[in-house]
């Protein structure tokens, strides 16, 4: 639905690369539970911390236990799992 809504309003989210990737990580969700990580992601994901400000719960997929972050770069990263982190500075 929120693709639709975008295309209407002229944002190129097919064909823009780069809009397409911003897009994307507008609409990820985080796991506040380890085993919804887990199931989701395997042995690769990355533990983060934010301010509870900086989130809305979502309940579409994992009950209470995902959430959106607001603005990313309020976000810590605590560890990576079974992944490199790049840390951008």
């Amino acid at each position: 639905m929120t693709d639709t809504l975008a295309a209407e309003r002229g944002l190129d989210i097919e064909h823009d690369r780069w809009t397409h990737a911003l897009w994307d990580a507008a609409h990820q969700s985080f796991a506040l539970r380890r085993w919804v990580s887990e199931n989701k992601f395997g042995l690769h994901r990355v533990v983060c911390r934010t301010p509870l400000t900086n989130i809305r719960i979502t309940t579409f997929f994992a009950g209470e236990h995902e959430v959106r972050v607001l603005d990313p770069s309020r976000v810590e990263l605590l560890a990576a799992i079974g992944c490199d982190a790049v840390v951008a500075g």
